[in-house]
């Protein structure tokens, strides 16, 4: 099998892989918000589970990152690299908030022992595919400078060749550097 086949197989077994982590994301994001805004306590119209330090927010923002992630399909550089960007910030705003919950945020996650808090369970969940994508996107980003660097020095050997054979040819005089006209002369 060719170095580049190789590098091409793994290069698109991590975009699938990517593919496969935020569509779950997705999914499951979409299937927990829809339970949670089906679940409105009519008594005070809130959901089950409050929204302490906007972990709703970072939650849907991750939901929308995901389907920006998707975008890599397509071969545009530009839409790739806005991909990888949005999906850096996200997650690096995510591991400062994940530092600046406030501690009542803990104490009640922690203690809705009734229900299973899947809100916080999604985010932390959300944080782990944001940190997979961006480390599978530095993987991808090494492949394409690796198969550039691979291609370039393909057609170097191949400019070589073409100048030793150009050159090798030269070696032996062409007809036309020949002396004709005592030929003619000697055959009369």
């Amino acid at each position: 099998m060719k170095y580049i086949t190789k590098l091409s197989s793994v290069y698109y077994f991590i975009e699938y892989s990517i593919l496969f982590f935020n569509s779950i994301n997705i999914i499951g994001g979409t299937i927990l918000f829809s339970y949670y805004i089906k679940n409105i306590n009519p008594t005070n119209n809130n959901t089950i589970i409050e929204n302490c330090d906007n972990i709703f927010l970072l939650d849907f923002l991750g939901i929308i990152n995901s389907f920006l992630v998707f975008s890599i399909i397509s071969d545009i550089c530009e839409i790739r690299l806005l991909s990888f960007a949005s999906n850096i910030a996200l997650s690096g705003y995510n591991y400062y908030h994940i530092h600046k919950i406030t501690q009542t945020c803990i104490t009640y996650y922690s203690n809705t022992t009734d229900n299973i808090n899947y809100i916080s369970i999604y985010y932390l969940y959300n944080i782990f595919v944001q940190s997979i994508t961006n480390l599978m996107f530095i993987i991808i980003c090494c492949l394409c400078v690796r198969v550039s660097n691979e291609n370039k020095r393909k057609e170097i050997e191949e400019i070589n060749e073409t100048t030793n054979l150009v050159t090798s040819n030269n070696i032996y005089p062409q007809i036309d550097d020949y002396d004709t006209g005592n030929l003619y002369d000697s055959m009369e």
